[in-house]
């Protein structure tokens, strides 16, 4: 996995994109299919490819991104339920 894609690179690859966002290859695969997110702008092949400021600009409006409260662990769950 990519650690830290360059926000000045050319084009992102799937794994550059997953990297971003912190998920796994096969979730942008899934994305792209269901058409969660931006078009590829490109093919390189058979390799899509986007501009790193189309996929940032889209992850900080997606719908949904950011507006779910964090996951407590189920200790402190059990904790506030006490």
């Amino acid at each position: 996995m990519v650690a830290d894609p360059d926000p000045r690179a050319d084009w992102w690859v799937p794994v550059d994109v997953a990297a971003y966002l912190g998920v796994s290859a096969s979730t942008i695969a899934s994305y792209k299919s269901r058409g969660q997110m931006p078009e590829p702008e490109r093919h390189f092949g058979r390799t899509p490819v986007w501009r790193p400021k189309t996929i940032i600009d889209w992850h900080e409006f997606r719908p949904g991104h950011g507006g779910r409260r964090p996951i407590r662990p189920q200790s402190e769950a059990r904790r506030a339920s006490d």
